[in-house]
């Protein structure tokens, strides 16, 4: 019916804003716990990307980076391909890889940074840190 659809698109709405009335179960349960970390640390390479883009070819870096990344994108490619209709044992492999892509994003950072660092002896860990955190800060709604 047109009131089911539209309490439907009104929770949306309001998650997408934050403001939904179960928000914090949201932002805890679902996006803090498995997603956070990884889409964070992925905007931060992004953002790296953009700025030190010299650096971030490094192959040191590269080495690194990479695997994570590559993992990323397999995980979005086989989320894409079964969408809603995927089986048990696939939403588990899905499940499974995001944990191990969450699991590794601190490591990862760590020693992101502190091969930046020697490439660049004018960067400071707590600059790049400030700039993570900024990321991490602007994509939670709570």
């Amino acid at each position: 019916t047109i009131e089911s659809e539209y309490e439907a698109g009104r929770a949306y709405l309001l998650t997408c804003i934050g403001m939904h009335p179960s928000q914090m179960i949201f932002e805890e349960g679902s996006y803090q716990s498995t997603l956070k970390d990884v889409f964070c640390l992925y905007l931060f390479l992004k953002r790296m990307k953009y700025v030190r883009r010299g650096d971030m070819e490094d192959e040191r870096l590269t080495k690194i980076v990479s695997p994570w990344e590559e993992k990323l994108q397999a995980l979005l490619k086989e989320f894409l391909h079964i969408g809603n209709g995927g089986s048990e044992e696939q939403i588990m492999n899905l499940q499974t890889t995001l944990q191990e892509l969450r699991s590794s994003a601190s490591p990862i950072l760590s020693k992101l940074l502190s091969t930046l660092i020697d490439i660049d002896h004018s960067l400071r860990r707590d600059q790049l840190l400030h700039e993570y955190n900024r990321i991490v800060y602007e994509n939670c709604t709570l």
